[in-house]
């Protein structure tokens, strides 16, 4: 049987090009006319930075052992 795929209704999609648009300019979630800053682009950088240093650090302490 085949599928059918829901119509996307005009608001949907306004919602949607406003928010690739927002996406675009670097505005996070679309929301609102603030800019995503140099430090918070590089927060998510340095969590997962963080994290794995924490990981190679247990495997040194364990290895240690």
């Amino acid at each position: 049987m085949k599928k059918v795929k829901p119509a996307l209704t005009p608001a949907f999609r306004k919602l949607a090009v406003k928010r690739g648009k927002a996406a675009a300019k670097g505005t996070p979630k679309g929301e609102g006319n603030r800019r995503v800053t140099p430090e918070e682009r590089e927060l998510p950088r340095l969590r997962a930075e963080h994290g794995r240093l924490k990981q190679e650090r247990e495997i040194v302490v364990n290895a240690a052992e």
